[in-house]
């Protein structure tokens, strides 16, 4: 099977699984022994941490290819059996026939434990720094502050379109994501004592240069008296936001949504991909993700540097 595999590789990569047409063509180091192509099944496949479905929009070409024994295909596609709640282990839960699971807990149904040093996102990720976290046990944990004034992480991935931070402030709101490979910044927010019911949509293009090239890159937002964003040390916003404005039921997200709201997918239509690290507040640096809501975190792999 040859799968594309741009973004997630250079825009000429393509990625052979299991065989190739002609054995013969490959260097003789590939495989030990005889040329022979794979028996067996793949799934789940990995490109630079962000998951690469093997489906029609995927592959370029195939032969021989049949569903493995237990999977449920419906024409060439492989789709996720229904999510049962009773195999959702508490606190978990079913959304889209998908188990939610909390942080430290992965799998179909929430059944492997897994500590995780540095989150992956696979679109259907989320952290909130602002809903109240419940341990496995139920027992509910500490939160972070509401209405943050100052939020820096680092980030790494390869797919060019994706949500890294959402702030929802009643009327107001600020989000943060990729869009084309460049970052974007976006904000609607009661600045200099505008007296308005709604304030207008103000959207930046970051010329930081293409972020989705699999390295990490780092990201600070201060929202005090200014709206500044730095990026890789760099400033490149730096706006007067001079406010009383009281700001109520602040929701703070890192990694995208996972409840449905138009507002924010008309801006940014799909969740980060990839992995985000030394997440930072104002107050705090977080390095244990039980401590705050989360849903379906995996861990990132580090790969050494050459």
């Amino acid at each position: 099977m040859l799968a594309h595999a741009y973004p997630h590789t250079a825009s000429e990569a393509s990625i052979v699984l299991g065989g190739a047409e002609d054995l013969a063509t490959l260097p003789f180091d590939v495989m030990l022994g005889p040329p022979q192509s794979y028996v067996g099944c793949l799934r789940k496949l990995h490109v630079n941490n962000i998951l690469l479905p093997l489906e029609q929009q995927n592959i370029a070409g195939g032969q021989n290819v049949e569903a493995c024994e237990g999977s449920k295909c419906e024409s060439g596609r492989c789709r996720r059996a229904a999510c049962n709640p009773a195999h959702c282990p508490s606190p978990a839960r079913c959304r889209n026939n998908r188990c939610v699971c909390p942080a430290g807990l992965v799998g179909d149904h929430c059944q492997q434990n897994v500590t995780i040093s540095i989150p992956q996102f696979d679109g259907d990720a989320m952290i909130s720094l602002s809903r109240p976290a419940y341990s496995i046990s139920g027992q509910r944990l500490s939160t972070l502050p509401m209405k943050p004034s100052f939020i820096a992480f680092n980030f790494s991935t390869a797919d060019p379109s994706g949500l890294l931070l959402w702030i929802n402030m009643g009327n107001d709101y600020m989000g943060l994501g990729l869009e084309n490979g460049y970052l974007k910044l976006v904000w609607s927010l009661h600045c200099n004592y505008e007296d308005i019911r709604q304030p207008k949509i103000t959207s930046r293009t970051i010329q930081s240069g293409f972020m989705a090239d699999g390295l990490w890159h780092t990201v600070e937002l201060h929202l005090k008296e200014n709206i500044s964003l730095s990026v890789n040390q760099a400033v490149y916003i730096e706006e007067m936001c001079m406010s009383d404005h009281e700001f109520i039921d602040v929701e703070t997200y890192i990694g995208g949504l996972t409840d449905s709201d138009t507002k924010v997918r008309k801006l940014f239509p799909q969740n980060f991909r990839g992995c985000i690290d030394h997440i930072s507040t104002e107050i705090s640096h977080l390095t244990n993700f039980t401590e705050v809501y989360s849903e379906n975190l995996a861990t990132c792999q580090s790969f050494p540097t050459i």
